[in-house]
């Protein structure tokens, strides 16, 4: 499945890829090549919704229904990216698989480990290929470490955002990791 960075780690592969906060990976008119990954709790695609916090919103959730075509995404608000696979510094990696697994099996995995708890996390990699469209971009922000950000270029409802996505990039299944946490 690769190398996962942690949040010390992916500083190197940042200064490698030679990226600065406020670079611009895609832009309208560029053809996504490179890596973009989003990670999720559930191997159901991330990258066809939006939850409140993506908006700036204290609310907790998805952002649904009529609060699609009311609820707004501003430059510098979106999906989260990261440039690598990244976790945080306390998570050991426990297995890598193809498909996510039962919690029975992440209990059983986690004490053969000699861990408390066991935790997936999904991947998603941006395809290489597509045209961003117009009115989206990606902004590498590098805040957390190696983070970037599917974002608009003007203000635009989430369910416009969504259909840009939808229709115009898309997001594959790479994997699920497994880690501990002591």
């Amino acid at each position: 499945m690769g190398k996962i960075y942690t949040s010390e780690t992916i500083a190197v592969r940042a200064r490698e890829r030679k990226l600065v906060p406020g670079d611009r990976l895609w832009v309208a008119g560029d053809k996504v090549s490179g890596d973009a990954y989003r990670a999720g709790n559930s191997p159901a695609n991330s990258a066809i919704y939006l939850r409140w916090r993506d908006v700036g919103a204290a609310k907790q959730g998805k952002i649904e229904g009529e609060d699609l075509q009311k609820a707004i995404v501003n430059p510098g608000q979106g999906l989260s990216l990261f440039i690598e696979k990244v976790v945080q510094s306390d998570f050991h990696l426990l297995a890598s698989q193809s498909e996510q697994c039962g919690k029975a099996a992440l209990r059983k995995l986690a004490e053969e480990k000699g861990y408390q708890d066991a935790h997936q996390m999904h991947w998603f990699k941006m395809d290489e290929g597509p045209i961003m469209p117009a009115g989206l971009e990606v902004v590498f922000d590098n805040d957390p470490p190696g983070h970037c950000t599917l974002t608009v270029t003007r203000s635009m409802t989430v369910h416009e955002f969504l259909d840009l996505v939808g229709n115009h990039l898309g997001f594959s299944y790479v994997g699920t990791d497994i880690f501990g946490q002591h």
